[in-house]
């Protein structure tokens, strides 16, 4: 190049002559490494390249698949022989109507020609030059070079032969005779992408048609593989000349490939096929049967070729127009292939309000309100999507499958056509979402019951919201010592979530302080301490069991069988909690209070129920040290008489007698506190302990009345004691009248006897 462009003027170069080139190089080098002064003076530039819609430049040689086809065969040909074959027809003169063909030597030519297609290479000689495109066939090898990436790739020749021919035949030519062969749609190219069926919901009936006749899931991705490239990217059925084609394919392909001929999938072909894309002659297409096959594929006569045209149909007829099922069928279509998901927020938004009406949530014991915090596009994600997960720990991932990618097909189809659906898709796509949601129903149910995706708690939230406000009403002082059945406790619970208050609790709270344990104010205070969880869990629980009526949840329905057989399994396991796994940080403030609220009554109801029942112990003694062995009515009978004495020797005492303290009452505390001293059952010992505050107020004041009464016995024991020694003393020191001696016998006796009656009392 550098002396072209040497100048033919100057005292050195006037013996050159002046020269006009015509220069021959690809696009690539004249635009990367062409020097700019040489461009300069390029008078003229033509090019064999047509620009595309996206400015790029494409080769105008290769603009139908017969280009293709012909430029492939050539290759394959010389790929076939062998290199002294080469070596003979070039010393020959490599005359093209000389150049060797391997296909004559071919004990399959006949048949791998009729399946697969073949170029001529002399079509307008007299000797025919038919080279086969096996393992290829026409609509493969234009497919391939269709799908090429344009962003990557230029469509020229080169990328044709590089990364179509060539690239298939070096990654994938062993897999041929191990029968391995074509591979999975999306690894067959690296530099081109695999397309999809125009229908995908062809994709469950042609792996169930594979199943059926004994193959795999592997051999069901290959067969779909073989439809995409070779065939028609459907899987229709059709019968040509007596012979019937599944996606535009003829059994012997299959065989060829050691794949099943399956039965396909029989549709009414359109009245008017459109038009085919392919310049050249019918003949020539693999997609057209021969007169007879497994015999030489001759050029047919004048009188063939017309009969020829008359009765067979080109396979566009065959063919499902790409039909666009939806907004977003491209993008399904690459993320199946292995490209990244970009319309995975729709879509997911598509697939949650499938997932939300489809499933009976009520069966699982999962409540409206579960569904809307687990069953939402945030925790929805797709394998490859290009948007990143917001929590990748508490999500539900749906990996790229063929089922996965079928069901998305669908519901956008039938988002998009819902006022319309065309009747052979609909009924194809509902037995699709229903077979999916059969296989699928497991993990997604697992996922809404647990609190989080990590979390292992498997019981329904509703089980726990229930027992943990069951011991919230026994705490609060509900229930009274008594018997309920199931029905009776589930509506004072129901009562307490309905209409209990923050100060409600505190009001007990305080209570407690004053005539419970310490444990016992302790747990109260503990429960609520933090981001109010009783209100939380009192109201998760109404919610769990309400099920809405015509979309109204603010009348409450309530799901008393669940709840009455949920209580039965509680007093059946005695009122005892089970712990619960970790909720984790990422869980509804439903499952994080309640699950608070477990972890305490799991560590300190116990404990507290004992410390209670110690210290109505410790008031039982109390009493009873107080009245020994006597029975009430005989204390208060003695006290009353000694109320009477005290009158009779209008004598001042202080002590109050209130109609509520009485022997009556007494025997009835008594009672109830030697209950609660001997019950060792947990549920039988909180229900006595809950509503026992009333007991514990009238045990105190009983208690405190026998002991003021005892301190008032007592103190005029000590009085009376103190004048009778007085007075003793007195009449020691002198000697009084017989009527003041006899007078004074009189009085001693009397306080004789009044202390005998104290010192019986007192006893």
């Amino acid at each position: 190049m550098t002396y072209w462009a040497t100048q033919h003027t100057g005292e050195g170069n006037r013996e050159f002559c002046r020269l006009q080139s015509v220069i021959g190089i690809t696009d690539n080098y004249f635009n990367q490494h062409f020097p700019d002064n040489m461009k300069e003076r390029v008078s003229h530039r033509f090019t064999l390249n047509a620009e595309t819609t996206s400015g790029t430049y494409e080769s105008e040689l290769l603009n139908s698949s017969k280009a293709t086809a012909d430029l492939s065969a050539r290759y394959l040909n010389a790929i076939r022989l062998s290199q002294d074959d080469l070596d003979g027809w070039i010393e020959h003169g490599a005359h093209p109507e000389n150049l060797p063909n391997a296909c004559n030597q071919c004990p399959f030519k006949a048949t791998c020609h009729d399946a697969f297609g073949y170029v001529d290479l002399n079509p307008a000689s007299e000797g025919t030059q038919r080279v086969g495109l096996y393992p290829f066939n026409e609509e493969a090898i234009w497919t391939m070079y269709q799908q090429l990436d344009r962003s990557s790739t230029a469509h020229t020749p080169r990328s044709l032969l590089s990364s179509v021919v060539g690239y298939v035949l070096e990654s994938h030519g062993p897999k041929i005779p191990a029968g391995e062969f074509p591979p999975q749609a999306n690894h067959m190219g690296s530099d081109f992408r695999a397309p999809s069926l125009y229908n995908l919901s062809q994709r469950q009936l042609l792996r169930q048609q594979v199943l059926a006749q004994g193959g795999s899931d592997t051999t069901a991705i290959r067969l779909e593989s073989l439809i995409l490239f070779w065939g028609t990217r459907s899987i229709n059925s059709s019968v040509i000349r007596q012979r019937r084609l599944v996606g535009g394919l003829s059994q012997e392909i299959f065989q060829a490939f050691n794949l099943p001929f399956i039965d396909g999938e029989v549709t009414t072909a359109s009245s008017t096929p459109p038009p085919s894309t392919l310049a050249y002659p019918l003949s020539r297409r693999s997609n057209f049967v021969s007169p007879n096959p497994g015999s030489d594929t001759s050029a047919p006569s004048a009188q063939e070729a017309t009969k020829e045209k008359e009765v067979q149909i080109p396979i566009e007829a065959q063919k499902t127009s790409p039909i666009i099922l939806g907004r977003y069928t491209e993008d399904i279509n690459n993320w199946s292939n292995g490209a990244k998901l970009q319309n995975y927020e729709k879509l997911r938004e598509l697939l949650v309000s499938f997932i939300e009406t489809s499933i009976d949530w009520e069966m699982y014991a999962i409540s409206t309100a579960q569904v809307k915090d687990r069953i939402k596009p945030l925790r929805m994600a797709f394998e490859d999507q290009v948007g990143k997960t917001i929590n990748t720990n508490d999500s539900l991932v749906f990996k790229r499958s063929l089922s996965m990618v079928t069901v998305l097909q669908a519901l956008d189809y039938l988002n998009v056509n819902s006022k319309n659906p065309a009747p052979e898709q609909i009924g194809g796509y509902l037995i699709l979402l229903s077979s999916w949601l059969t296989e699928n129903e497991a993990d997604i149910v697992a996922f809404a019951q647990r609190p989080t995706a990590q979390s292992s708690e498997k019981r329904p939230l509703i089980s726990i919201a229930l027992a943990n406000c069951v011991l919230l009403s026994c705490l609060q002082g509900t229930f009274e010592h008594r018997s309920y059945s199931a029905r009776e406790l589930l509506s004072l619970v129901l009562t307490d979530c309905v209409r209990g208050t923050d100060k409600q609790w505190q009001n007990a709270i305080a209570q407690s302080e004053q005539y419970r344990s310490k444990k016992w104010a302790s747990l109260m205070t503990g429960v609520v301490r933090k981001d109010n969880y009783i209100n939380t869990s009192r109201k998760s629980l109404l919610q769990l069991l309400n099920r809405p009526q015509g979309g109204v949840s603010s009348v409450r329905f309530i799901d008393a069988d669940l709840a009455l057989d949920i209580l039965e399994t509680f007093e059946q396991n005695n009122w005892n909690l089970s712990p619960m796994e970790p909720v984790g940080n990422s869980a509804s403030k439903e499952w994080a209070a309640n699950y608070e609220i477990n972890q305490a009554f799991i560590a300190h109801f116990g404990a507290t129920l004992k410390d209670e029942r110690a210290l109505v112990t410790d008031k039982l003694n109390a009493l009873q040290e107080l009245i020994g062995n006597s029975d009430p009515k005989e204390v208060f009978a003695q006290i009353q008489k000694w109320i009477d004495t005290m009158k009779q020797l209008q004598k001042p005492y202080q002590l109050e007698v209130k109609s509520t303290i009485n022997a009556q009452r007494l025997t009835r505390i008594l009672n109830s506190l030697e209950q609660v001293a001997k019950e060792n059952r947990p549920k039988a010992l909180a229900l006595r302990l809950s509503g026992i505050i009333s007991t514990q107020k009238e045990a105190t004041e009983h208690l405190q009345f026998l002991q003021s009464f005892k301190n008032e016995v007592g103190k005029q024991l000590t009085q009376l004691q103190q004048r009778f020694d007085k007075l003793r003393d007195e009449t020691a020191r002198s000697t009084p009248p017989a009527l003041v001696e006899r007078t004074y016998q009189e009085v001693e006796n009397i306080i004789q006897h009044t202390l005998q009656e104290n010192q019986e009392v007192l006893s």
